[in-house]
């Protein structure tokens, strides 16, 4: 799960990136990364709630276990955050 979560971001993150700054040539290229920038950028909201409904259901099942897991073996072991003591 936490490898589909990262995924998932990568893709969102890619997503923006296309609709900031869109490929203009060759034209076939331009023609297919047209409509998901076009989504992005004229649906902002929508976008928004895609990616936190997504996140949320991949979280939901578990997707922030191992991360979750790895801080609380840190907090008892009495390592802390990471931050200075």
């Amino acid at each position: 799960m936490p490898a589909t979560l990262l995924v998932v971001g990568l893709v969102f993150a890619v997503l923006v990136a296309n609709s900031l700054r869109a490929p203009v040539r060759p034209g076939a290229v331009a023609l297919v990364a047209f409509f998901p920038s076009w989504v992005v950028s004229e649906l902002p909201v929508h976008f928004g709630v895609a990616l936190i409904a997504v996140a949320g259901a991949l979280v939901a099942g578990g997707a922030l276990a191992l991360v979750l897991a790895l801080l609380a073996l840190r907090a008892v072991r009495g390592e802390g955050m990471g931050g200075p003591a």
